[in-house]
């Protein structure tokens, strides 16, 4: 179910372009490494982040499902819009807390869908570093807080700086 209220939940045409067609920075980032015949790789399997939507309760699942398909996520729209905007000026604070507003959704699996994951991936992204200069693309709710990825590798001595285009 968490697939479709993600497909229900939003007006696809506004992830496009004018013709519609549906583009993320997940799919622009790995086009560019194509292009420069740079190696893709991953901080974690598709089976485990299937699994973690396992460890979600069905029930609630389907209510978002629901919730989405009957508009009562109708402000995900605008909601997004605004995310997009934090996200192009850095604002990852804003972000994660606009992200952490509602209660009835994934916010009580923040542990699960962040923290955890947060935390897993230092190790592997440091033998990643070790073996050559890595680029890292994560989702914007996984780089700010305490248990974020920018937090987790700083304190791990890391320097973390952003990237302005």
């Amino acid at each position: 179910p968490m697939f479709l209220t993600v497909m229900a939940g939003e007006d696809m045409s506004s992830f496009g372009q004018a013709g519609g067609d549906m583009v993320s920075y997940e799919m622009e980032i790995m086009t560019l490494a194509k292009e420069k015949d740079l190696s893709i790789g991953g901080l974690e399997t598709a089976a485990y982040q299937m699994s973690m939507f396992d460890s979600i309760p069905y029930d609630v699942q389907a209510k978002m499902l629901v919730d989405a398909i009957d508009g009562k996520g109708e402000s995900g729209a605008g909601e997004f819009d605004e995310l997009v905007k934090l996200y192009k000026t850095q604002n990852i604070r804003a972000m994660v807390n606009l992200m952490g507003e509602d209660p009835e959704g994934l916010g009580k699996y923040e542990n699960l869908l962040l923290a955890n994951r947060n935390k897993n991936w230092i190790p592997v992204m440091a033998e990643m570093m070790l073996k050559q200069p890595t680029f890292f693309a994560v989702g914007a709710g996984h780089l700010a807080g305490k248990e974020g990825v920018v937090t987790l590798l700083r304190e791990e001595g890391y320097e973390v700086k952003p990237l302005y285009q």
